[in-house]
């Protein structure tokens, strides 16, 4: 690290779009950066999720939008893209691994 040839940062892996963007944050260095394993096999894990209140006037709508977001399809290109792989269909799927956006250790 003291020779300035190399740098760690624990983050998700919805990072990697916004740290290799040409224009963005990491300068020079866009197009750089990869997604790693954290030694001794633990990996970090993140949730989310949605819901409708009680009391909302446009609960149809809000179902819609739940159903299209986290149906395999756009769960599936929302990893692609860099989002949290949220299906075990889409940590398993052979794009979702090509772009390098689950390792071994998520599946822990």
């Amino acid at each position: 690290m003291s020779s300035g040839k190399a740098a760690t940062m624990l983050s998700y892996n919805w990072m990697l779009p916004a740290l290799n963007a040409k224009g963005g944050m990491s300068g020079d260095l866009a197009g750089n950066f990869t997604l790693h394993e954290v030694p001794g096999g633990k990996s970090v894990l993140g949730l989310w999720s949605w819901g409708i209140t009680a009391n909302s006037d446009n609960k149809d709508d809000a179902w819609t939008f739940i159903s299209w977001i986290s149906s395999p399809e756009v769960a599936k290109q929302r990893a692609i893209m860099g989002g949290a792989p949220v299906r075990n269909s889409v940590m398993n799927s052979p794009e979702v691994w090509e772009k390098g956006m689950v390792r071994p250790t998520t599946l822990r």
